[in-house]
């Protein structure tokens, strides 16, 4: 009986669970049926409420299924657009996008519940820009004065899954770039709350990280167990226990990240502390795993880096960066190397505030290896990169090829034996001519360098050097150079140096042989230059810099030639390198003279024959003057490259935005070098300058104290022959100075007009005369940062000779003649007329000048601006003698001239250079 009863309750209870597993199969089968359109009808809205982004999909499908047990609603092939102002960039790809529904919500809620996110097989590209603009800010929080009764879905997470993704940073603010392939990432916790704490686990294939286009690491595989909090009022991340493995380096990350209104307020520690010193290797860049895998490491080592502080980029505010690297008791052996390194010890703190290089410390309390019997010893500390304070001491004596072996240092050959010692302490301050209390020597024998890019090596490296101070000055400041040398490709290269007293430099320099500067960079890079450089030299030079200074060149003993081909030179003076093609330097005492001296500067070319003087003088100091004399003839000059370019600071202000600075190029004046005193006879074929183009150019040219005096200058402009005198000074590097006088014969107006930009500006009125003239002129004024003339600064009077013109279409005659009745002043010809003016304060005044047409004597003088406007008074002398008249003003522009009969007239308001010197 009790076995039949027992056989009842479990046929029974069988039933009923089957029964209950139907029911509840079939709820899971036709709830997301019965749902489906809500649930879509929600999702869309809650998108285009809460979305700044365009967001779009090819269909959705609701299931219990796809990620069970939870009800989730799966958008395919989604795809979501950044937030402003990268809306139309893609900012997440994704095979499929699901959100998990709370079911309770779905059922008795008003509102839709999503607390769960899974993105599968994913593209995550996450941007900011210059000005720390993101685009993952594409989520618009709800409004806390939204009515509680309204219904919308309410994203309440506490799951985030994202599965076999790539995401990509690129944060062009803080120039750091990462890359994550086979990305995998499990959240949890509770982030319905405006502070909860996120547990997480993130495996990652291959990570790569850039700063500043630099690879730190890269292909490196990520396993992390975190555990952050999250402040969702402040937007703040808590990084309480992160433990992360970098392939076989363990890392421990803690840290806090604000998200502030400009920027960032960031507080990071990342520390390995016992770590072994394989496993350090391990986290390298790709191209040292093979050399990981042929070399035996041995050694401990601890590394802690700091990132404290705000970053903000519109304010220049950035955080402190340290770091603090040791290594004990080293050992590495590349490929069993009979002589591996050991007793590698480190002990190596840098802290770089703000950010700033100039503010870099690094303080190197010790370095030391041994390799067999050969040793290496040294410690370095430097604060300051802009007036350094240095402590450095160092002892050596090590054989190169050893170490090379050792380390296995890739695609490069070492060979030589280095021994020095030293010490120096102090500040390096030119300024001031302070300089490190230093007694050091090094002494390399036998070099050899050799390269995978170049088949044939350096040789014969021999290099013994002292340098000595006592009393930490540039007058205390000895070097010794005896020698240095090398030889490639079979050709020697010797310099030996002696100098002393840094003050007034005593020197006594050697120099001889030939160097192919392309093959020599070729040697340390597979990069070539843009030119093929070469240098040969055969020089002695022996003096002291005052005697330079003073014109005692009867104590210097300066010789030798110095040959150069394509060769770029930066300078100070000029936006722009220089380029000699070819030069032969003959050096005699002070002077070097040069013969077909070849180069070219941007677009323009020279050629050069004379001399320099006091160019070691120049060379060695700010303050000593380049003097030389030589003929410049070149076939084409754009003189607008040789506009200096500065960087100004400025604001802008949009509505609702705060003021933020910015930077903005902008070009320069050409100018002059203060320490030049230079004269040379040029002669350009082309000149192009500010619009003007000039033709067979020549003249003679001085440049002394930063002003360029130019002296019986002739040019063709426009078919006329041009002559000049002129001065030219740049006060600042936006404004310059200028005086000249001009002379100009047959000067057709009309090609003036349409081809030289100053005088449509100046002589607005001549738009459709016709004829030519000729010009005798004096005008000084300033010049703008284009190099254009500030007209009100304009002063100047001379004479302009009327050959034959006609002034058809001048509105200012069309005006007389509709108000005089006399339809021949319409449109009047001229000829054999000197009509003289003045310019000052943006006016030119007009003397009076007469002339006859069709039997009138028009009489005129008065005043025009130099923006159109007119004061002019005229007699009309009628037929047939003119003895009788009509007395006029003429008021209004050049293109609504206003006629008045009468002799009343009003001043035109004159303005002045507020910025004049």
């Amino acid at each position: 009986m009790n076995t039949i009863h027992l056989k009842l309750v479990f046929v029974k209870t069988i039933k009923y669970t089957g029964i209950g597993l139907a029911v509840i199969l079939s709820l899971m089968f036709v709830t997301p049926i019965i749902f489906s359109d809500r649930l879509k009808e929600e999702i869309k809205k809650t998108a285009n409420k809460n979305l700044a982004g365009e967001m779009n999909y090819s269909d959705m499908s609701v299931s219990f299924f796809k990620h069970f047990p939870s009800l989730t609603l799966t958008l395919n092939d989604f795809k979501l657009n950044g937030s402003a102002p990268f809306q139309k960039e893609r900012f997440i790809n994704a095979k499929e996008v699901s959100f998990g529904i709370n079911v309770s919500s779905l059922i008795f809620g008003k509102s839709i519940k999503i607390d769960e996110i899974y993105l599968s097989n994913s593209t995550i590209n996450i941007k900011v820009n210059k000005d720390g603009l993101a685009n993952y800010n594409v989520y618009i929080a709800e409004k806390k004065v939204e009515k509680e009764n309204e219904e919308s879905a309410a994203i309440k997470l506490d799951r985030i899954e994202i599965i076999n993704s790539q995401m990509t940073y690129d944060d062009k603010s803080t120039q750091l770039h990462f890359d994550a392939f086979g990305f995998n990432y499990l959240g949890k916790g509770d982030l319905s709350q405006d502070i909860f704490d996120l547990s997480s686990k993130a495996k990652i294939d291959k990570l790569n990280v850039l700063y500043a286009n630099e690879q730190y690491l890269m292909n490196k595989k990520v396993d992390a167990d975190l555990i952050t909090k999250i402040n969702i009022n402040s937007l703040s991340f808590v990084f309480e226990q992160n433990d992360l493995m970098i392939n076989q380096l363990p890392v421990d990350f803690k840290g806090k990240f604000d998200f502030l209104k400009d920027g960032y307020n960031m507080d990071f520690v990342i520390k390995s502390t016992d770590s072994n010193l394989q496993d350090l290797f391990t986290a390298f860049p790709p191209k040292y795993i093979t050399w990981l895998g042929k070399t035996e490491i041995k050694g401990k080592t601890d590394l802690l880096l700091t990132l404290k502080g705000k970053y903000i980029e519109s304010e220049k505010v950035a955080p402190n960066l340290n770091l603090d690297f040791k290594i004990r008791e080293g050992f590495i052996n590349y490929d069993k190397s009979a002589f591996p390194v050991s007793n590698l010890n480190l002990d190596l703190s840098t802290s770089l505030p703000s950010l700033k290089p100039e503010l870099l410390i690094v303080n190197t309390k010790n370095v030391s290896l041994n390799v067999n019997q050969d040793y290496l010893k040294a410690k370095l500390y430097v604060k300051g990169m802009d007036i350094p304070e240095i402590d450095a001491v160092f002892n050596s004596k090590i054989d190169l090829e050893k170490l090379n072996k050792a380390l296995g240092i890739p695609d490069i050959e070492l060979k030589g034996m280095l021994v020095g010692q030293g010490n120096a302490k102090g500040k390096y301050d030119p300024q001031h001519k302070v300089f490190p209390i230093t007694n050091a020597n090094v002494n390399l024998k036998s070099g050899y360098v050799k390269t995978k890019y170049y088949p044939n090596p350096i040789t014969n490296i021999n290099i013994l050097t002292t340098i000595n101070n006592k009393k930490g000055t540039f007058e205390d400041l000895k070097i010794t150079l005896k020698p240095a040398e090398f030889t490639f490709e079979g050709k020697p290269v010797f310099v030996e140096a002696q100098l002393e007293n840094f003050d007034n430099l005593v020197y006594d320099i050697k120099a001889k042989g030939t160097l192919d500067i392309s093959k020599i960079y070729k040697v340390f890079s597979q990069k070539g230059l843009d030119v093929d450089g070469f240098v040969k030299a055969d020089l002695a030079l022996k003096g002291k810099q005052s005697d330079a200074e003073k014109g005692n060149y009867g104590k210097l003993n300066n010789k030798g030639t110095l040959e150069l081909r394509n060769i770029l030179i930066a300078t100070e003076y000029l936006p722009k390198k220089i380029l000699i093609k070819e030069g032969v330097f003959k050096i005699n005492q002070d002077k070097m003279s040069f013969n077909n001296f070849l180069a070219a500067y941007g677009q323009s070319d020279f050629r050069m024959n004379g001399y320099l003087q006091n160019v070691f003088n120049f060379v060695t100091t700010k303050t000593g003057v380049l003097r030389g004399a030589f003929t410049l003839n070149s076939t084409y000059v754009n003189a607008d490259e040789f506009m200096s370019k500065t960087t100004i600071n400025t604001t802008t202000n949009t509505p609702n935005t705060e003021v933020k600075p910015t930077t903005v190029e902008e070009t320069g004046v050409i100018v002059i070098p203060s320490n030049f005193d230079l004269k040379f006879q040029a002669n350009a074929h082309k000149v192009d300058f500010n619009e003007l183009k000039l033709k067979e150019a020549k003249g003679t040219m001085t440049i002394k104290k930063g002003v360029l005096t130019m002296q019986n200058t002739g040019f063709n402009l426009i078919g006329c022959i041009v002559n000049m005198n002129a001065k030219y000074q740049a006060s600042t590097p936006q404004k310059a100075n200028f005086e000249y006088n001009i002379k100009a014969s047959d000067f057709n107006i009309k090609r003036a007009y349409n081809e030289i930009k100053m005088f449509r500006e100046m002589a607005s009125t001549a738009e459709k005369a016709q004829g030519t003239i000729s010009l005798d002129y004096k005008l000084k004024g300033r010049l703008n940062a284009n190099m254009e003339p500030v007209y009100p600064s304009l002063v100047g009077n001379g004479v302009v000779s009327v050959k034959d013109i006609k002034m058809h279409g001048m509105k200012m005659f069309g005006a007389v003649a509709k108000k005089t009745g006399k339809g021949e002043m319409k449109n009047p010809e001229l000829s054999k007329v000197e009509i003289k003016s003045s310019i000052k304060n943006n006016i030119i005044t007009l003397e009076r000048f007469k002339f006859k047409f069709a039997g009138f004597r028009p009489r005129i003088e008065g005043t025009t601006s130099l923006d159109g406007k007119l004061n002019i008074k005229m007699r009309l002398g009628l037929p047939p003698l003119g003895i009788l008249g009509i007395p006029m003003t003429i008021t209004g522009n050049k293109d609504n001239p206003k006629v008045k009969i009468g002799r009343q007239s009003e001043d035109l308001e004159e303005t002045e250079d507020k910025d004049a010197d």
